[in-house]
């Protein structure tokens, strides 16, 4: 099984006409997954499920913005930002304040969308979902 997942994690599989979508994880099971999609369940093996790599777009439809060119942030309260510096594979983990610029970085590396929202969930204690839906699913 893939390393972080759980309920509400979103990830890629094919349909049986051959399309890639993406869904959220409704349930775990031993050999298998349940996935919701556009109000459909569709249980798959969780050897045909794929982590989605992050990517800006990706960033992007989790509601963080372009900030100044470099890096990619996410307001998480008055004063806070999640920061994503996007210069290097993986991609690493800033958490900053506004006031005199302070920042710790989190001994965390990022690569894949439910990684991203399970940090959200530990930082915040909510969950990271799409901010639009405008996008292709893949």
């Amino acid at each position: 099984m893939m390393k972080g997942l759980r309920i509400s994690s979103l990830l890629q599989f094919t349909l049986t006409a051959g399309e890639l979508v993406v869904g959220e994880v409704l349930e775990i099971r031993e050999k298998s997954v349940l996935i919701g999609r556009e109000g459909l369940r569709h249980e798959v093996q969780i050897d045909k499920v794929a982590q989605i790599k992050i990517s800006g777009e990706w960033l992007e439809r989790l509601g963080f913005r372009m900030n100044e060119g470099f890096a990619y942030e996410l307001n998480l309260a008055p004063g806070l930002d999640l920061r994503l510096i996007n210069q290097s594979e993986p991609v690493l983990v800033q958490w900053a304040g506004v006031e005199r610029h302070t920042s710790i970085w989190l001994p965390s590396r990022v690569e894949y969308v439910h990684e991203m929202q399970n940090l959200y969930q530990s930082l915040t204690g909510r969950e990271l979902k799409l901010v639009e839906s405008k996008h292709a699913d893949n």
